[in-house]
């Protein structure tokens, strides 16, 4: 496999600063302030072009990936560090998020402004929304259960 033209995610240990059901107070783990660690590299065959944001399974353990360069989003399986789907035909997508209690995954796409959403487990789309401008980002407010499109912020200059 000629791994030159393809895109790869590198996994880093981070003492538990990720992935972290809850915030806890400072305490005396000196893991804390030990080194990044490497735990693997996963190819993502076919995926030229740059990357932007992320967003995490954390009952499934899958990545997903907004590769903007690629007009896809990249679901990664990072437990048996595979690849497993790659969804196909978005507009540079950027903002990710995906939302536990629906099972949904919200895509931003900067080219159009138009919000994805597809199904977690199919990865079909579900139902899409017109944002203003260059859709750039993805926030949700668990606690209102809302989900909110943030554009690209622009040069004031101009």
């Amino acid at each position: 496999m000629n791994m030159q033209n393809s895109t790869r995610v590198t996994l880093l240990l981070l003492s538990n600063l990720i992935f972290l059901p809850c915030c806890h107070g400072q305490n005396k783990d000196t893991s804390f302030n030990a080194p990044l660690k490497l735990m693997a590299t996963i190819p993502l065959p076919g995926v030229n072009g740059r990357i932007d944001h992320l967003a995490y399974n954390g009952k499934k353990q899958l990545i997903y990936i907004a590769a903007l360069g690629n007009n896809t989003v990249e679901v990664v399986d990072i437990k048996n560090h595979k690849v497993l789907h790659s969804i196909k035909g978005l507009a540079e997508p950027q903002g990710i998020r995906f939302i536990p209690e629906s099972n949904v995954l919200f895509v931003a796409n900067g080219e159009n402004g138009v919000c994805t959403i597809f199904s977690a487990d199919s990865f079909q789309q579900v139902s899409s929304l017109k944002l203003k401008g260059d859709a750039d980002n993805v926030r949700y407010d668990v606690a209102a259960r809302k989900i909110y499109g943030i554009r690209k912020r622009r040069n004031c200059d101009n």
